[in-house]
């Protein structure tokens, strides 16, 4: 802008530049409601610099945190600001335990926790179930938006379960009777055996019983003779007990 100013035939002129500036227009949106675990990018749009509540500097912050969060955006003297308030609300925890082994006619509870809805695997909405069928069972489970799932694989058994062990073994290599194994051994999920000679040492362990013990003791053959045997298992129902008696070792 410029003016000429006269007084007769005497004249001056004097001018200026005047700039106007674009206001920064930040819009950080509406205040919003996450899950833990998530993130959300926040960004205050064209302008030549910025100050955050965080103190950053950028145009952009990643949050994961509640809380209020703001933005302060500059061109040159002009300026704007804008705020957005994010929750962060917990994923509900979940947990049907270990997968399971029922005898058949028994039944078992799963149970949801305390959450605002549930949805199970067989529709249902209820905090439990009570099952009693082979199969994968699965729930969902919710607080407001934030949901979390587990599942547990249920087996229905006879729940047969047997276990015994002989009284005599000859470890002779002839191909009869070499290892000291089960003769019976049904519903058994693992089982481990020791050996210990008769005055009570500690003379072979294993925790393969099928293996057995092939009547070695530090890469020689036992002598003849009697020895005590503990084998500790677990049956298919989860169960742990305990089984001994006395073997006689013949070559």
């Amino acid at each position: 802008y410029w003016v000429q100013a006269n007084n007769g035939q005497c004249s001056n002129r004097d001018s200026i530049n005047i700039t106007f500036n674009t206001i920064p227009n930040p819009n950080l949106g509406n205040d919003t409601t996450l899950c833990q675990g998530q993130t959300i990018t926040l960004n205050a749009g064209s302008a030549t610099s910025y100050i955050w509540s965080n103190s950053s500097s950028s145009s952009s912050i990643t949050v994961s945190n509640s809380g209020t969060y703001w933005v302060q955006a500059n061109n040159g003297q002009c300026s704007n600001r804008d705020s957005i308030n994010i929750v962060f609300n917990p994923v509900p925890t979940i947990n049907l335990g270990n997968d399971t082994t029922l005898c058949q006619g028994h039944t078992i509870t799963l149970i949801a926790g305390t959450t605002t809805s549930n949805l199970w695997s067989n529709s249902t909405t209820s905090s439990s179930i009570t099952v009693s069928n082979s199969g994968i069972y699965w729930v969902q489970v919710s607080n407001g938006q934030c949901t979390n799932r587990d599942s547990l694989s249920l087996t229905i058994s006879d729940c047969d379960i047997e276990i015994a062990m002989p009284n005599v073994f000859t470890p002779n290599n002839d191909g009869i009777n070499d290892n000291f194994i089960p003769i019976k051994y049904k519903g058994i999920t693992k089982a481990n055996l020791t050996i210990f000679n008769r005055w009570g040492k500690k003379i072979f362990y294993t925790d393969d019983l099928i293996l057995g013990w092939n009547g070695n003791y530090r890469d020689n053959i036992s002598n003849e003779g009697t020895y005590y045997w503990i084998v500790k298992y677990t049956t298919i129902i989860n169960e742990t007990k305990d089984l001994n008696g006395f073997l006689m070792l013949l070559k």
